[in-house]
């Protein structure tokens, strides 16, 4: 599967509003908004407001496929960081998922 953007999935911006009018029932507002925007930077590796200037960007069919997955297990309410696979940690970039304790701010 290509990175390529590809005009047949839907848009980035436009899955973001839907992803973020989802998760508004279990989540702030913006909290809702930060969740989103993490998953379009962790996904595309571009800055969130790449996009904002940018509504007709498309994800990859690669892409699509990822924030699919993801969208569906944060919406059932699975931890972000276990979503992602990683957590950070001070200058840490750390590999997480059910059964480690995601490390918190409060513990450093």
């Amino acid at each position: 599967m290509s990175n390529d953007p590809d005009p047949k999935t839907p848009s980035i911006l436009g899955s973001a509003k839907v992803l973020v009018s989802e998760l508004i029932t279990n989540f702030s507002e913006r909290e809702s908004w930060n969740i989103t925007k993490i998953f379009v930077e962790q996904l595309t590796g571009e800055d969130w407001f790449r996009f904002r200037t940018d509504p007709e960007r498309h994800f990859s069919p690669k892409q699509w496929e990822k924030w699919q997955d993801w969208s569906a297990r944060i919406i059932a309410q699975e931890p972000l960081h276990y979503v992602l696979g990683k957590a950070w940690f001070r200058d840490l970039e750390l590999a997480v998922g059910p059964g480690v304790l995601v490390p918190r701010p409060e513990t450093e």
